[in-house]
């Protein structure tokens, strides 16, 4: 099977212009984001017809805004609009007490430190 790693960003914290680095992929019916930065949520909406997708997974490097600063918009709107649980994937459990203090309830999503067994690509941490 050939991947390709599509990029919604490739600039920094620093530079707009680009968008912040934000990396996707698809398999089938299941979308996968390496980080998910402050200029993400309108792009994937717009772009990757999230409503078609089957899984959702963001698999976060680190908690800094140009890299998680749009999470809670695409949670909330997935749970909210499309009906379906975000998989966040994080080895650190703050990312769940980041979430919260931005108004996101665990029970919008899914979080594991750990990609789980059973998905098409592995992931470490």
């Amino acid at each position: 099977m050939q991947l390709e790693l599509k990029f919604l960003g490739r600039g920094a914290a620093f530079n707009p212009a680009f968008g912040n680095t934000n990396a996707y992929l698809t398999i089938g019916d299941d979308l996968f984001f390496m980080d998910f930065g402050e200029s993400a949520f309108d792009k994937a909406v717009k772009r990757l017809r999230l409503d078609s997708r089957s899984r959702i997974v963001v698999l976060l490097t680190h908690l800094h805004a140009d890299h998680a600063g749009s999470l809670a918009s695409l949670i909330s709107y997935s749970h909210c609009v499309l009906k379906k649980q975000v998989l966040v994937v994080h080895p650190i459990t703050t990312v769940v007490e980041m979430l919260r203090l931005q108004g996101i309830a665990p029970s919008f999503y899914d979080y594991s430190p750990t990609l789980p067994a059973g998905f098409p690509i592995e992931a470490e941490a």
